[in-house]
């Protein structure tokens, strides 16, 4: 977290592997911010960037939350 620079685009054998997104957030003093952590599985790696363009739009994750909590 306090590495601004860019990630490093590689990718390689691990144990669990991820898309990250890098996104930085400045606060101003008394100020808060939300953040929403979405996961999601896909068989492709196309299949993976699509969910990330999906919910990357907040009124859309706002949605499939509160339509999760409802179905729950």
């Amino acid at each position: 977290m306090t590495n601004s620079g860019p990630l490093s685009g590689t990718e390689g054998s691990v144990l669990d592997p991820v898309v990250a997104i890098q996104y930085q957030i400045i606060l101003e003093s008394e100020r808060s911010v939300t953040i929403d952590i979405v996961t999601g599985i896909d068989g492709t790696r196309e299949g993976a960037l699509r969910l990330v363009e999906k919910y990357y739009d907040k009124q859309i994750a706002n949605r499939v939350s509160g339509l999760a909590w409802t179905h729950s």
